[in-house]
């Protein structure tokens, strides 16, 4: 899990994905400089895509776990979890990106 000094850290989605429904299937589109996803097509699930749609505004973790439990039921320790390997590996993978401060 996130470490508590990165729960107001914020991340956005990186622009050099598009998402787009083929088929009935929400997937990620590369564009240019996408990295090793460069010629991927990458299918996301339900909460994924969920979460996706989230970061297209740079968000905190812990807005994004509110919004989580906002619109799903479950223990929230699970959807925490969730939450949390989703932004680690998205973070690693460069599909998410931590927005630095301007303040």
């Amino acid at each position: 899990m996130l470490l508590e000094q990165t729960m107001e850290k914020r991340y956005a989605a990186n622009p050099n994905f598009l998402l787009r429904e083929i088929g009935g299937e929400a997937v990620l589109v590369p564009l240019s400089d996408a990295g090793v996803f460069e010629n991927t097509v990458l299918s996301l699930n339900e909460t994924c895509r969920f979460l996706w749609q989230l970061f297209q505004t740079p968000t905190t973790v812990q807005g994004a776990i509110d919004a989580a439990v906002g619109a799903y039921e479950g223990p929230r320790e699970e959807i925490v979890s969730g939450v949390c390997s989703f932004i680690q590996e998205y973070v690693r993978y460069g599909l998410l990106r931590e927005e630095q401060h301007n303040e």
